[in-house]
Order: C-alpha cells, then sequence, then structure tokens
C-alpha cells in the first residue's frame, strides 16, 4: 500500500481518562483530517482537526465523544472510534459511502486487530473492534 492515513489509538490511564489519537501520514500528498463528532451535550460538528504534510504527525485526546475522521470535508473513507472516559469502546473503517483514502487503525490495548482498508473493495464496514468488556 503506497498511501495510508493511519490513526494510533492510545489509551492513556490517569484520574481524569484520556484517549490519545496519533494520525501519521503515510501518503505522497497532504491529508487534511477532519472530525465529525457527537457527544452528549453537543449536536454533531465537522472541524478541521490537522493538516498534514507528508510523513507528518498529530496527536490529540478525544475523550466523552463518538467520532468520525476523514480526508477533508467531503471525505468518504470513515474511521469511526467511539470513546468514553477510559477507554476506546470500538472502532472500525467504513467505505460504506465510498472509498476515496486508505487508512490503517492501530490500537495500543492488548489483543486489539490492526484495521486496514487500501481499496474500495475491503468492504463495506470492516469488522469492528469491541474490548472484551464491552462483548
Amino acid at each position: 500500500m503506497r498511501c495510508c492515513l493511519i490513526l494510533l489509538l492510545i489509551v492513556i490511564e490517569s484520574a481524569q481518562g484520556s484517549n490519545m489519537i496519533t494520525f501519521v501520514n503515510n501518503c505522497s500528498g497532504q491529508v487534511q483530517v477532519v472530525r465529525q463528532s457527537s457527544g452528549a451535550n453537543a449536536g454533531p460538528t465537522a472541524v478541521q482537526q490537522a493538516v498534514l504534510a507528508p510523513g507528518q504527525t498529530s496527536t490529540a485526546d478525544f475523550s466523552h465523544a463518538d467520532n468520525v475522521f476523514t480526508n477533508g470535508f467531503d471525505g468518504r473513507t470513515k474511521a469511526h472510534i467511539y470513546t468514553n472516559v477510559m477507554a476506546i469502546e470500538l472502532y472500525r473503517i467504513s467505505v460504506a459511502t465510498g472509498f476515496d483514502t486508505p487508512m490503517q487503525l492501530e490500537s495500543d490495548q492488548i489483543g486489539a486487530p490492526v484495521l486496514t482498508c487500501g481499496s474500495a473493495g475491503c468492504g463495506k464496514t470492516l469488522d469492528p473492534f469491541i474490548p472484551s468488556h464491552r462483548r
């Protein structure tokens, strides 16, 4: 795979809880990471999270929200990441609305699979990772 937007999901154990996501642009061109989120106290919003040149990374905390990340505001490949105070509850890659950017999701949680979608043929939705405490 010659191009991939990699999202590294890192759970930081602390009193406040923290779910860090690192975005890595492994593509040959610029990537605009757009986050669409919804939480208990707010409706859905879309904001530019980062603009990454090839090889560049960006890290942020995404606790207490359900987030969808795309490349650009009209991005079709979607990384869905559902979090709560102390954990990443579920993550998946969806191409149900089309495919435009290869993506890979990795987690630091023991036993968590790496999800990779490199083409439109990766299926409508890659199997989500659901931690054992949620099954």
